[in-house]
């Protein structure tokens, strides 16, 4: 699945998506977690209603700042920043480490076909 910008998912209503960036912010409320991921072009709101939802966030493995990967369905909800956000999410999981490697490495166990930006890019 390819990623696309949180200013974008607005435009997916109904569909499963994919967004990348910082996870901003973390919230507990009640048992349902909501998950703040901002990329360069926005914030989205993304639900996690179970454990296994959170996945990596659970161990600690995952804090704020981290770069990461959601998928989930576009809902539309009144209340949630832009008025949309993503329900029934996978695993956020992260796709930032220290070395390329470990770059490449994450982002294609997070199921994407190519790294979203130019890793190894050649100077002119």
């Amino acid at each position: 699945m390819e990623r696309i910008r949180t200013v974008e998912v607005g435009t997916h209503i109904g569909e499963r998506v994919r967004v990348a960036g910082w996870l901003h912010s973390l919230r507990r409320l009640g048992g349902i977690s909501f998950l703040v991921i901002r990329d360069g072009w926005g914030i989205i709101q993304a639900v996690a209603e179970t454990e296994v939802e959170l996945g990596p966030l659970q161990d600690g493995s995952i804090g704020l700042e981290s770069i990461v990967a959601v998928e989930g369905d576009v809902v539309g909800e009144t209340q949630a920043p832009g008025g949309v956000e993503l329900q029934r999410v996978s695993a956020p999981c992260s796709i930032m480490r220290l070395s390329a490697t470990a770059i490449l490495h994450d982002a294609l166990s997070c199921g994407w076909q190519q790294v979203p930006w130019q890793a190894f890019a050649a100077h002119s």
